[in-house]
This record gives structure tokens, sequence and C-alpha cells, in this order.
């Protein structure tokens, strides 16, 4: 059962003409690496992203949607996140500028998943974010705890990424697994 009740009501939610990278079904599988900070990698893609892509592959966050607004770091329960200074985001906030949410800086760093190994996969920074900056994707191999084999069987290639909507409808997930919503 998907956690309800947690929407912070201060925040508006993204709308209008903004990016959000939940949204986007070829995240992280068709976003060219371009570089890798501490242990994840950075997805930048051409046409999309702006100017610092996406920080992490399973926990992933677009730095160019994200507003610093702290909430995915105090809803991890295994302390993802790390605070990653950007000192070109006090510019634009001191000018008012929006980034691709639509929506002003709060402050001068993201939220970076420099741990993101250690995510339970629990969706609560992806639930709780208010731009929808955030977007979990977890491995293959660690579906293959929760998931018969046979069901990725055809077509599916170790290290690739799974979406809620790629697996979420199969009868054996809708029925062994509590973090996705049944339509």
């Amino acid at each position: 059962m998907p956690l309800t009740g947690l929407v912070r009501k201060d925040l508006p939610l993204a709308d209008g003409n903004v990016r959000k990278l939940i949204e986007d079904a070829s995240f992280p599988n068709q976003w060219p690496t371009k570089e890798t900070h501490i242990q994840h990698k950075v997805l930048y893609k051409n046409g999309v992203s702006k100017e610092y892509g996406v920080h992490g592959t399973a926990v992933g966050v677009d730095f160019d949607i994200c507003i610093a607004d702290g909430i995915c770091i105090t809803v991890c329960p295994v302390n993802v996140f790390d605070r990653l200074e950007l000192p070109g985001e006090q510019e634009k906030m001191d000018k008012g500028v929006t980034n691709d949410s639509g929506k002003a800086p709060l402050a001068n760093w993201k939220a970076d998943p420099a741990r993101e190994q250690d995510c339970i996969f629990c969706r609560a920074c992806e639930i709780q974010c208010p731009v929808q900056a955030i977007k979990i994707t977890e491995a293959l191999d660690h579906y293959a705890k929760f998931v018969d084999r046979r069901l990725f069987s055809q077509g599916s290639e170790e290290g690739s990424y799974v979406t809620q909507g790629s697996v979420a409808k199969t009868p054996y997930f809708l029925e062994h697994s509590a973090v996705w919503e049944r339509e």
C-alpha cells in the first residue's frame, strides 16, 4: 500500500509546462552518463538536461528541477542524501530565476544521492518531492529477490532498470508488493 497523507501542504506541486523527472519513461536507460560523482553516475540527456543533469540512477535527482527544499533529506530513513553546494545557485536565488520546475531554488545546494546504494526503495523522497525532481528505479538484480525471474527472461539485460509501469501490473507484483499502487 503506498504512503498517503504525507504530502506537504505548504509547498505547491509543480504544474503547468514544467518538467518532472518522474514522468520521463526514458530515465535512466536512455540517458547517457556524463561523469561519475562520488559513488553514483551523473546522467545528462541532450535536449532535456540544461545545466546539472541527474545525479544517481537508482535514486535519480534531477538537479535542474530540484529546488533544495530538503524534504527528501528529512524523510529518508537510511540517510541516502547529502547536501551538495552549488555556488552558482546563490546568484539565481538573488535574481529570482526559476529552474525547470518553474520555481526558484530555496538554497544554494542540491540533494545529492551520495549513498544511493543504501536505498531501501521506500519511495518516501519521491512521494514527498514537491517538484517531482526524484525518480526511484530499481535494478533488475534487486527485483530478483522479490519477483519470479521468469518475468524478466525476455529482453532484459543485467544492469538495466525497471520502472513502476513496466512491472507493477504483473499479477505477482501486485499481490506481493506493498509499495506499488493497484490500479
